[in-house]
């Protein structure tokens, strides 16, 4: 009766832990939340819009932390990564990104509306989709310890942009992806895992208009740029306790702060916590191109410390400038000829 009753606990803790108990949901890449970004004016638009799958085979199996076992059946370990069956992202990655990324041009107005054969040809080769995570389990007849690590969606792609001749104009290799601020509220870790591989397309689909855009035209010249010819500028730091964000508004001539508010993060990290760097979002929601952000980083630099410390698209602010001291002028001895 005893064995019975352990045979069944042990059961009860293996269909716990197992996502293969339940039926995972099967997801679609047009769940993938889309923020508007915003472009400037473009003469060359996109008409054709082709995703060709080329993901290793490797990554299309589920990935399950391997078992040891200390005392068959009754303790045992696992640990590992733990990845589902890339068939739960989409069931049609190729025409369901296609449409993703269609939907990110379109609130971009970066996508031409006729019929024109000689618009821009853009080929997105997928190259990585998935949701992963770390898990260590010991298992006991009447013990269980599990240690979940965070889930992380993650998404890769080649652009190619061509002309009507296919002649190609720019290649770029973009990345997408997603970490969870918390805990993810799904009904098993396996929901989870596909969730957030879906967030990491939405983010592929997003940095893939960021990347073209600038291949499209060339950018405005610096003193055009709205960012850089303003009289405030903005500073943003992550607050710690919470998922939010402090924004200081500050005047570029005296330095002093002339407006501070908290906010909800609507957007992804721009900083670390409690890390002051310039906003690239310029204290809007419409995160700024490369080119303009750049120009204001050197706009700055003449008055303040700024500088690209441990992110290459996001500058740290450092303080005011120290006045450069002078030099101590060296006397110069006269030399007097000696009379003969």
């Amino acid at each position: 009766m005893n064995l019975r009753r352990a045979f069944l606990t042990l059961l009860t803790m293996a269909c716990g832990l197992s996502a293969g108990c339940s039926r995972p949901a099967q997801r679609s890449l047009a769940e993938a939340g889309l923020r508007s970004f915003t472009a400037a004016p473009r003469t060359a638009l996109i008409r054709w819009i082709n995703v060709a799958d080329e993901r290793p085979d490797a990554e299309l199996g589920e990935l399950q932390p391997a078992t040891r076992y200390m005392v068959p059946p009754f303790v045992f370990s696992k640990a590992g990564h733990l990845r589902p069956d890339a068939a739960l992202y989409s069931s049609d990655p190729a025409a369901e990104l296609t449409a993703l990324v269609r939907r990110s041009f379109d609130k971009s107005k970066l996508l031409s509306t006729d019929s024109d054969d000689s618009a821009l040809r853009l080929t997105i080769n997928l190259k990585h989709l998935y949701g992963v995570s770390y898990r260590s389990s010991y298992v006991t007849v009447n013990y269980t310890r599990v240690e979940q690590f965070s889930q992380y969606g993650y998404a890769a792609a080649e652009v190619v942009l061509s002309d009507a001749t296919n002649k190609v104009l720019g290649t770029r290799q973009v990345v997408g992806a997603f970490l969870p601020d918390g805990e993810m509220k799904e009904k098993s870790m396996t929901d989870a895992l596909t969730l957030v591989a879906v967030n990491a397309a939405g983010d592929l689909a997003r940095n893939i208009v960021r990347a073209v855009e600038p291949m499209l035209a060339p950018f405005p010249a610096a003193d055009e740029v709205p960012a850089v010819s303003a009289k405030i500028f903005f500073l943003a730091r992550a607050v710690p306790e919470a998922p939010f964000l402090e924004v200081a508004g500050v005047d570029y001539e005296s330095g002093e702060i002339v407006s501070d508010v908290v906010v909800p993060r609507a957007m992804e990290p721009c900083s670390a916590p409690n890390e002051w760097v310039v906003d690239p979002y310029f204290g809007g929601k419409a995160r700024l191109n490369q080119t303009e952000y750049d120009a204001l980083v050197e706009k700055l630099r003449a008055k303040y410390d700024v500088r690209y410390v441990s992110d290459v698209r996001t500058a740290h602010f450092l303080g005011v400038l120290a006045p450069a001291t002078p030099e101590p002028k060296t006397k110069q001895r006269r030399m007097v000829s000696k009379k003969k």
